[in-house]
Order: structure tokens, then sequence, then C-alpha cells
């Protein structure tokens, strides 16, 4: 698909982009949360990819690919900084190229207009001849990697952890976690693809400050797909015995996604001692 943008979708991209001429750049692609822009750029629409915050875990997950850091190349990575990587576009041919926007629209752009505050300035290129489909990489196989979404005798185990915390608790829990999650895509937000940058929110510290008690909350949270990026919080609750579901290449867990790693991070929730003792 390729259409103009809407008013109110120029609006909203002219506050993103200061360059960005909103009337040229054509959309390709409708908002969705479903992926972003590491993603995209290797052809992937259906899981929310990111590699890490450093230039060289970029350089880790494009080799997969066949990829290569080069002087000029169809890849440019964007960033403030070599250790504060923000996005990733795609060359379409020429001087025209494409980006997914985080969770909003997936637009054809000339590259130097996304110069700015909110992505920063390309810090590095990829370059590769013949890139490899996710398919022909074979980390991508998900099915016996992709975690189990958990039964019904699971989901009533995690009920009645939940229901043994005081209401009070639960009710300051569910409207602080909801004015949160209506944060994630709010402002530039909307354009960020990677998934911690949602833990910079007064909201996200008052839930923090609540304690490891609402973990069992936060992982009843986790099992809805759209709250993926909730998994930064259940990462800096989580105690010793849990282990934090990290950005891993190594981890059969990435290759699913951000949306299989929330839900590895309730299998591995389900499966430790501790669901049964921690709030004992």
């Amino acid at each position: 698909m390729l259409r103009h943008k809407t008013p109110i979708e120029q609006k909203r991209f002219r506050s993103y982009f200061q360059h960005l001429n909103v009337n040229l750049a054509l959309v390709c692609g409708d908002p969705t949360s479903s992926y972003n822009s590491v993603s995209c750029s290797v052809g992937i629409n259906n899981m929310w990819l990111w590699p890490g915050n450093e230039l060289s875990d970029f350089d880790k997950f494009y080799a997969l690919f066949g990829y290569t850091r080069s002087h000029r190349g169809s890849l440019a990575v964007w960033g403030h900084s070599s250790s504060n990587i923000t996005h990733v576009s795609q060359q379409v041919q020429g001087h025209l190229w494409e980006s997914k926007c985080g969770a909003d629209l997936r637009i054809q752009h000339s590259l130097n207009e996304f110069s700015g505050d909110s992505f920063g300035k390309v810090i590095a290129y990829y370059q590769c001849e013949f890139p490899l489909k996710p398919e022909e990489t074979g980390l991508f196989n998900v099915s016996g990697a992709y975690p189990h979404f958990p039964d019904v005798a699971d989901m009533a185990r995690l009920r009645e952890e939940a229901a043994q915390l005081p209401k009070r608790t639960v009710a300051e829990f569910e409207k602080t976690f909801e004015n949160w999650r209506n944060n994630w895509f709010s402002g530039r937000l909307a354009i960020n693809s990677n998934p911690n940058s949602r833990a910079n929110c007064v909201e996200y510290f008052k839930l923090t400050k609540m304690g490891e008690k609402i973990l069992p909350l936060v992982v009843l949270k986790l099992t809805e797909k759209e709250n993926f990026l909730a998994l930064s919080l259940y990462n800096r609750l989580q105690n010793q015995l849990l282990p934090p579901i990290e950005h891993n290449l190594n981890d059969p867990l990435f290759f699913t996604g951000e949306q299989g790693r929330a839900l590895g991070a309730v299998n591995r929730y389900l499966n430790t001692n501790n669901f049964v003792t921690i709030h004992q």
C-alpha cells in the first residue's frame, strides 16, 4: 500500500521530525505494535525485535543475516551515540528510504529528513549483496522455542496468588499500570523502537516502588500479548531466584521477539519455586 498521510498524521509526524516533508513522505504501512524498525529491516512484520542499545549489539544481529558494517549501505542505524541506538531505516532505491517508526506508521522518506532530536543521526551503515531471509538463518523457526501459553491450571494459580494481595494494593496497581500503558505510545514514544524506553516515566517508578509483591499482577498482565512492553517492569521487580529475560542473541527466546520474551517470563515465573513461596 502507498498513500498520502491524513491531516492528523501529517501533524503528528511534523512534531516528530522537523525536516520531514509530510506532504511527500508516503505511508506504506499502518500503525501497529506487532513489529518495529529493526524487525522491518530484516523482513519481519509479526514480532518486535531489539538487539540492545549498543552499536556492537547491532553488529552481531545483522551479521546473522550476512550484513557487515560499511561506509555506505542499504541499512542505516540511527542513534544519539554508539551506545544509544534509536532506529533503523532501509534503502528502497537511490535516495528513497523506508522506516517502520516504532508502533506508528511505516513511511518512505529521504534519509536526512529524520535527523534531529527523535532519532539523532545515522551512526552506521550495513551492507550485504545477498542478505539472508529470516527463514534462511535457521533462527526464527520458533515452533520449538516459542514459550507455551499458560494452561487453565496455571492461570488459576496466578489468579489465586494475585487474590492474596490486599484489594487496595490491587486497585492501586491496576490504576497505575493502566496509566503507564497509556503512555507507551504517546508522543515520541510512538516512534520509539527500544522497548526499555517505556521505563522512564513517573508511572513506571510508582510501580517499581510497590515492590516485588506485585509480581503476580505483572505476570498476569504479561499473559496478554499486547502488554509485552511490561517486561521491563518484570525484570526490575524480579528477585535473585527469577532470572531476568535479557536481550541475548544466544537465547532462543530472542528470536521469538519481545512478545515471545514476555511470555517466556511468564513461563519462568510459573516454573520457579518462588512462584509458591514468594508471598508466604
